[in-house]
């Protein structure tokens, strides 16, 4: 956008009067265009994105959310703020669509960015559009289309998805309904071994074989399946777990016998 060099305004000085954990509020001093001098207050805002979800009957899937400021609950589309001014849009528009709406997408696509509210704050909105959708286990279940026990599975550490860290898999855990079952797995030898103390500390099953993993520690491949599988079973016995039985998970998961 050209800028109007009679109309610009030059920051002299910065002032953080406020710092949360969502925005700052600033008070700046200024320089008009006269020579004179005057304060601007505004929010510090890290950016926000906000998605179009598209139904394919042309419907649009919103979302209520409760706005304290104002003491209402709002019909919104799903939004999200950035978690940092170097946060990716695209990125941070698929989780908040997944997160608030349970929906995942075939087609996502950036539709405009602007600032909302640029009269007291910097905050930049990103638009998508998502299309194709799909109804996630989250809508299954809000639905009542599964029952409980829920049984999820975590791969970390694979290529171009979650790294394993033992925050990201506490996050995945604690999003889980509640009475959920859990297995994980971490891709290569040290995300592997990893993600085998992580899910015996934290009360979850181990997945191993040569089907997720091949490696045995860092850039050392496996002799065989029975190798990694082992050292799952002693893992797991060293920290006073019993091994189960075929018939355990059938009962676990209310599973049919034949």
């Amino acid at each position: 956008m050209p800028k109007n060099i009679k109309l610009l305004e030059e920051g002299i000085c910065k002032n953080v009067v406020y710092s949360g954990n969502a925005v700052n509020f600033n008070v700046d001093g200024v320089r008009l265009p006269n020579g004179k001098e005057a304060v601007r207050e505004y929010i510090d805002h890290p950016g926000a994105v906000a998605v179009l979800p598209i139904l394919e009957d042309g419907s649009i899937v919103f979302v209520r959310q409760f706005r304290y400021p104002i003491g209402e609950v709002t019909l919104e589309l799903p939004a999200g703020k950035m978690h940092s001014k170097k946060d990716s849009p695209l990125k941070r528009a698929k989780c908040e669509l997944a997160e608030e709406t349970g929906y995942s997408y075939g087609r996502i696509s950036k539709l405009l960015t602007f600032w909302p509210c640029c009269a007291f704050s910097n905050e930049t909105l990103h638009i998508f559009v998502a299309r194709d959708l799909r109804p996630g286990k989250a809508m299954l279940i809000k639905e009542g289309l599964v029952e409980p026990p829920f049984y999820y599975g975590f791969g970390l550490n694979i290529p171009g998805a979650l790294k394993y860290e033992a925050d990201v898999l506490d996050m995945l855990v604690n999003k889980l309904p509640a009475g959920s079952y859990w297995t994980a797995v971490g891709i290569g030898g040290r995300a592997s071994l990893l993600t085998h103390y992580a899910a015996i500390a934290k009360g979850g099953f181990i997945r191993v074989g040569f089907e997720d993993n091949v490696y045995y520690g860092k850039g050392v491949l496996a002799d065989s399946n029975a190798q990694l599988v082992e050292r799952a079973v002693r893992l797991s016995r060293e920290a006073g777990l019993e091994i189960a039985k075929p018939a355990d998970v059938r009962k676990l998961l209310k599973l049919r016998e034949d």
